[in-house]
Formats: structure tokens, C-alpha cells, sequence
């Protein structure tokens, strides 16, 4: 029976008597592989700096948070550190 059919025919069969299958497989392998994207591009937080009614510099800041981490022998592409600065 298949062996008759054009090749368009025989894709709509699939899609027609699969689709839904083929769409939760589909998704089944976005969330694996986003999940296992997370885990491959994860960043450790090591470092959250904040400071109120505090004038900081660029260089200040790059002192407290980059030069901190390259002190502590930390690899600066694989840590977060937030700095937060707050005026009120």
C-alpha cells in the first residue's frame, strides 16, 4: 500500500497518524537539551557586592570585583558576581 504512494502522500500519512508523537518527542528533546545546556554553561556566584549612598568608581569596581576574583586564583569566565550600586 505504501509503496504506491508519492512521497508528499506518504510524509502526510506520517504527519496525519504521528504528528502528536512527533511533536512530545520534539519537546522532550528541547527540555533535555536545555537542561543539559544549563548544566554544560553553569556559573558558580561566588561574589555580590552592594553598596547604598556610595560614589564607586569604574576602577574602584573593577578593583572590588575583578581583581578580588583574579586574587583568589578564581577563573573570572566561569564565576557571576553581581555589583549593585544603590543612590538614594
Amino acid at each position: 500500500m505504501m509503496k504506491l504512494k508519492s512521497r508528499k502522500e506518504k510524509l502526510q500519512y506520517i504527519w496525519d497518524y504521528y504528528k502528536f508523537p512527533l511533536l512530545i518527542g520534539c519537546i522532550i528533546l528541547y527540555v533535555i537539551g536545555y537542561l543539559i545546556y544549563g548544566k554544560v554553561t553553569h556559573k558558580e556566584d561566588y561574589l555580590y557586592l552592594g553598596f547604598v549612598n556610595v560614589s564607586v568608581n569604574d576602577m574602584v569596581q573593577k578593583d572590588l570585583t575583578e581583581k578580588f576574583l583574579v586574587n583568589q586564583n578564581l577563573d573570572i569566565k566561569k564565576i557571576n558576581y553581581l555589583f549593585t550600586l544603590i543612590c538614594i
